[in-house]
């Protein structure tokens, strides 16, 4: 048998242990301390957005100044999240505000990026962001 993997999706889909790791923590061994994997999860997920964002880039071509902004906006809402941060707001806000953003990121995705590729799409990107947002929402309950 000759399998082809592909490798983008396996690291993609290995990115989403260490959220998987911080909910089993959470909920059965309580081993790390919650301001910790709180800000662990909105650097991580900062670290993620701007992934996102900076695939839309393609640095050997010349791309379109809307292409290049697109691209450039989550860089600048993380840079708000992190400030939102160092001054300490509330994890509920900057969740909520990852959440958000990751479910219109996720939106926009979809009519620009991936209208031609609903199978990436549906089988890596929807996934992900869906999981990602989940595991925001149950560290907060």
């Amino acid at each position: 048998m000759n399998y082809k993997i592909n490798y983008q999706y396996l690291l993609s889909y290995l990115g989403f242990i260490p959220y998987i790791i911080i909910i089993i923590d959470k909920y059965f061994f309580y081993l790390i301390n919650e301001d910790i994997y709180k800000n662990f999860l909105v650097y991580y997920t900062i670290l993620i957005i701007v992934f996102i964002g900076a695939i839309n880039w393609n640095l050997k071509k010349k791309i379109g100044i809307f292409r290049a902004l697109y691209g450039f906006i989550p860089s600048l809402f993380s840079t708000i999240v992190l400030i939102l941060n160092q001054f300490n707001f509330s994890f509920y806000t900057q969740f909520l505000l990852l959440i958000i953003f990751m479910l219109i990121q996720l939106t926009c995705d979809r009519f620009i990026i991936y209208s031609k590729y609903t199978n990436i799409f549906y089988h890596l990107r929807l996934p992900l962001t869906l999981g990602i947002s989940l595991t925001l929402i149950f560290t907060l309950i």
